[in-house]
């Protein structure tokens, strides 16, 4: 669930030009970004550009995390997974070898004597 939090805000970052206004704006109004260092509107333009590519890496390593954690809890998962049916197997083992030791007594006891 995290992660696809994580996948929408990279999206929402490089791609919802609402959120990213700034930069929207100024390729909107054909504003030349790279022509004058001393523009502010390009000054604006570098930092939110840095902004989005810092904070995508940041959710990028984040997932990558995540994604470990879950490979991790998943294994985890299928070893406890593995243990119960172990334990319900050895349990249904030992019901049925019950199960035939009584039905070997009663059988004993059952069968008429021969002579």
């Amino acid at each position: 669930m995290q992660i696809q939090d994580y996948e929408n805000q990279i999206d929402s970052l490089r791609y919802d030009h609402k959120k990213n206004k700034n930069v929207y704006d100024q390729y909107e109004s054909g504003v030349d970004l790279s022509s004058n260092e001393d523009d502010e509107q390009a000054r604006e333009h570098q930092r939110n550009k840095d902004y989005v590519e810092v904070k995508v890496k940041g959710l990028e390593e984040e997932i990558k995390k995540l994604k470990a954690m879950q490979v991790v809890e998943q294994t985890n998962i299928n070893e406890i997974q593995s243990k119960i049916n172990q334990i319900n197997m050895e349990k249904n083992l030992r019901s049925t070898n019950r199960v035939k030791k009584e039905l070997n007594r009663h059988e004993k006891y059952m069968t008429p004597n021969k002579v």
